[in-house]
């Protein structure tokens, strides 16, 4: 199944990772926020390990270039969380809107099948 997404890029150790909008990220993140209001509270707290998390759901299995879990965590907490927290609020919203930004200005958008989403697997 195609879906219409639109990536948001950060920069982890000089690394450039697209946090990609799916299903899958949506749901894992919502059911361990309980609901998106609370990862957006838990981004604005900058509480690390949920910052850690949504990255982790949210990179797409191809793009995490055999990262395991625990060096993932360290190169988003060498970023540090006040360098994440617009992209990831961005990816949020982006979560919130079926994978689309909600102000419609997508610039890049893509077409990705649902075998490129991120599945939070390192």
């Amino acid at each position: 199944m195609k879906t219409l997404v639109s990536d948001v890029t950060i920069t982890l150790d000089g690394n450039d990772y697209p946090l990609r909008p799916s299903l899958k990220a949506a749901s894992a993140i919502s059911n361990q926020y309980g609901g998106f209001m609370g990862a957006y509270q838990a981004l604005a707290n900058g509480n690390l390990q949920a910052i850690q998390f949504i990255v982790r759901q949210a990179i797409p299995t191809p793009d995490q270039r055999g990262i395991s879990t625990q060096e993932l965590n360290e190169m988003v907490w060498r970023t540090g969380t006040t360098t994440l927290t617009a992209p990831i609020s961005k990816y949020l919203s982006r979560l919130q809107n079926g994978g689309r930004d909600p102000s419609g200005e997508d610039d890049d958008d893509a077409i990705a099948d649902e075998g490129n989403e991120g599945n939070g697997e390192i």
